[in-house]
């Protein structure tokens, strides 16, 4: 085991210290021998059709980001106890957004219905109640609580019957200022808690195979949510809700599956004015030290690096930022980087690099630009040198 490395980075702080956060927890079953495949194609269309849209748009209000992803050898009921139960609200304006995608079940005593979650694991005395996960974060005192669960509501899986309708994006996502605004107002518009899943008591959740991922199969449930994403600025209206958004995604699922699935939801909210985007106060100059412990062959939970990251790279294209100061920050920052350091621009799907440059331009072209909304870090290789290889995805402002 190589030290501990100490990446010391000189950000610009935006806002109070106490700024408030949303907090993702992903729990995804991608080892599953019947189902891993097309979760791991869950994974990445949630992460880069609603989650990192969903950031983007949040981040001129002032939240940062916390990801808890949990996915692979990782995921287990364990994990999923300790992280939920662990979890700390910092702000009275925070989000929890909960989704699990793998196999769940249902005992035929259950008062609640919704399902009891495997959590990538064969022991039925582990498993992980919906229920209790939205009761667990419901009662953490955030603004808003949405607890998904895309499993069977029974002891079986099937497929469905045909696929949903968004396409494949191998290009940087662009969003319009319409989109921002409905998603900004679905997720700060009200306050309270919604707890969902993708299938009705004695129902399971199916998965349709898509011929554009190679005929590889992508559950209906996240595929759905997705779908509607993309199409969000396409809606004949100016404001959305989670009752409004989760029965369109009920009606559509039950259409396409004959009945066979049908998603239920409930809402406990409160309407709450959407804030307006937050003015920064003068930037001023923190360091702010991340350690990350290094191994040789064994890969390293690095989520709070990789937020920590993307919320410096957001500030950076920031426009209410002098760009004075985010050129002095940008040339401070490249320091960072080890000698022929790559920064990779990977597309919304596929994670096809679609530009590479090194860190000089990467830095002074965030530096310069109003056309970035949002950064996100994918991964990142370090070294004692510094930085080596850095993986980004840019959603830009739709022009």
């Amino acid at each position: 085991m190589k030290k501990i490395l100490g990446l010391l980075l000189s950000i610009f702080i935006l806002g109070a210290a106490q700024a408030q956060t949303i907090h993702w927890l992903t729990f995804i079953d991608t080892t599953d021998k019947n189902v891993g495949s097309c979760d791991v194609m869950g994974r990445d269309i949630l992460y880069g059709h609603f989650i990192n849209e969903v950031n983007a748009s949040l981040a001129p209000m002032g939240y940062k980001v916390s990801t808890h992803d949990i996915y692979g050898t990782a995921l287990s009921p364990e994990r999923c106890k300790k992280e939920v139960e662990s979890l700390k609200v910092t702000s009275p304006d925070d989000i929890i957004v909960f989704y699990y995608i793998g196999h769940g079940v249902r005992a035929f005593q259950d008062e609640t219905p919704y399902p009891q979650m495997w959590m990538g694991q064969v022991n039925p005395n582990k498993c992980i109640p919906l229920q209790w996960v939205f009761n667990q974060l419901k009662s953490k005192g955030a603004r808003l609580n949405v607890t998904i669960g895309m499993c069977c509501n029974n002891e079986d899986y099937v497929s469905a019957k045909t696929h949903p309708t968004f396409s494949v994006n191998y290009a940087s996502p662009q969003m319009s200022g319409k989109k921002i605004k409905l998603i900004q107002d679905l997720f700060l518009g009200a306050k309270g808690n919604v707890i969902a899943t993708s299938a009705s008591p004695k129902q399971t959740s199916g998965a349709y195979n898509i011929p554009w991922y190679n005929d590889n199969v992508l559950d209906i449930y996240t595929a759905t949510l997705c779908d509607i994403f993309d199409e969000l600025e396409k809606i004949n209206t100016n404001s959305i809700t989670w009752d409004v958004l989760l029965t369109a995604m009920s009606r559509k699922i039950d259409y396409m599956t004959d009945g066979e699935q049908t998603p239920i939801h409930n809402t406990f909210l409160a309407s709450a004015a959407v804030p307006s985007e937050k003015t920064p106060e003068v930037p001023r100059e923190e360091t702010v030290k991340k350690a990350k412990d290094v191994e040789n062959d064994e890969e390293v939970d690095d989520s709070n690096l990789k937020d920590s990251l993307s919320e410096i790279f957001t500030a950076l294209v920031n426009p209410n930022n002098p760009i004075a100061k985010r050129v002095e920050f940008a040339k401070l920052f490249e320091k960072e980087f080890a000698d022929k350091a790559v920064v990779r621009n990977i597309s919304q799907d596929g994670n096809i690099v679609v530009d590479k440059e090194d860190p000089e331009t990467f830095l002074g072209r965030l530096a310069t630009t109003n056309r970035i909304l949002y950064v996100e870090v994918v991964d990142i290789q370090l070294s004692e040198n510094g930085i080596e290889k850095l993986y980004v995805r840019e959603i830009h402002h739709k022009q």
